[in-house]
């Protein structure tokens, strides 16, 4: 047998809790440590096997003996940072980083899975293995990670399919159909891992932005009244992007990583129920609580913008979270970006908006479709009625 090591993303029941310990313990996972980052539950594991198959299914079919908790995904399952090909080649950071720009070697190194231009990349490393193997002669070993990335596919599935389908209980053994070690699936899974892994990529990437936005936080203040990131999951190629100015209120509630579902389509205020009635009136309910992903041009709350973003901080945040939500858009890559509020379409395309009236621009190479905001009835209902006829349109939803 041999020991295999890797991390669980769990939801459910806080596993630290005594009570629940004992439990884990009697269902098979002395070989676990439980941790908790940001409101993120992990569990890693050293467990041993004959093969990565019994390592996985077994330690997900542990865990969930125990009432309230679902596995999500692995951490990190087949992808790389050029500091982890680099480690595992026995490498250079700087030789690698040259090999995949092109400044040395034959070239066609494979593409990240990330937005080229992220400050963090990561590459699927099964590819990156078989380039070295084609033009250096050697192939580092690759079954364990193409396994788990086959395995984490699954289970983001199956965590997507319990999102529509809550009473969806579906095993991972029962959803791939692999009972003995060495299982495989077909080309189906095979696109389906590569939808999760760019998926848990993405994840990543936000993660990082939701880290820095708390550090610049902690460094120069200015969210006593509370900051919001994401009203809904990243998501990759969404229908729409909706970014609204900033968060009105004052709840002081900093959020420290996104929300399970789009928090608009449940809100109690004002602003959110508008734009779900919005999207609903249109045909789009489907679109808006699946496909949609929403932001803020300012991710502090505030009382009232116009004074705010005249103070030293929040001309400081303004700038960074603009720059934060230019990334938002680069690893997404919506359709069409949804605007509410003159100020924040006129910082995306440079353009005026007219109150009262839809406008249309594109930021990026993205279409932009702005919209008066709710407030003060700024956006009249003919106008609301424009602009979803100009979503759908350009959506095709």
């Amino acid at each position: 047998m041999a020991e295999f090591q890797f991390t669980l993303i769990v939801d459910g029941p806080d596993l630290q809790d005594a009570a629940l310990i004992d439990l884990l313990f009697d269902a098979g996972c002395d070989d676990a440590t439980i941790g908790r980052i940001d409101g993120v539950q992990f569990v890693d594991f050293d467990r041993e096997a004959d093969a990565i198959d019994d390592a996985i299914l077994s330690a997900v079919d542990d865990l969930e003996k125990v009432q309230g908790v679902h596995v999500i995904r692995i951490a990190d399952a087949g992808l790389a940072s050029l500091a982890d090909i680099a480690a595992r080649l026995d490498r250079t950071r700087e030789s690698v980083r040259l090999l995949a720009s092109g400044a040395r070697g034959p070239g066609g190194f494979p593409k990240p899975v990330t937005d080229p231009r992220s400050r963090y990349r990561l590459w699927r490393w099964s590819e990156v293995a078989h380039w070295f193997k084609e033009h250096r002669g050697q192939l580092p070993p690759i079954r364990d990670d193409e396994a788990m990335a086959l395995y984490n596919a699954a289970l983001e599935f199956r965590h997507c399919r319990r999102l529509l389908e809550p009473s969806d209980s579906v095993t991972l053994r029962e959803l791939v159909g692999m009972h003995s070690s060495g299982a495989r699936a077909g080309a189906e899974e095979g696109r389906v891992e590569l939808a999760a892994a760019n998926q848990v990529a993405l994840e990543g990437e936000v993660r990082r932005i939701y880290a820095e936005a708390n550090a610049y936080a902690d460094e120069v203040g200015g969210v006593e009244y509370g900051m919001n990131i994401l009203y809904t999951p990243p998501r990759l190629r969404p229908k729409v992007l909706v970014v609204s100015t900033q968060g009105a209120g004052d709840d002081g509630v900093r959020q420290r990583t996104w929300p399970e579902h789009n928090q608009y389509a449940v809100s109690c205020y004002s602003f959110g129920k508008k734009m779900t009635a919005d999207f609903d009136d249109a045909g789009m309910a489907r679109m808006f609580r699946l496909e949609t992903v929403a932001t803020n041009l300012a991710f502090p709350q505030a009382r009232d913008f116009d004074k705010w973003r005249r103070t030293a901080a929040g001309k400081g945040w303004l700038e960074r979270s603009r720059a934060w939500v230019d990334e938002l858009m680069g690893l997404m890559a919506p359709s069409v970006l949804l605007t509410y509020g003159s100020p924040t379409f006129q910082a995306l395309t440079g353009m005026r908006k007219a109150r009262g009236k839809p406008a249309e621009a594109t930021y990026r190479g993205i279409p932009v479709v702005g919209c008066s905001h709710y407030s003060r009835n700024m956006a009249t209902p003919e106008e609301r009625r424009a602009v979803m006829a100009r979503i759908r349109e350009l959506t095709g939803g």
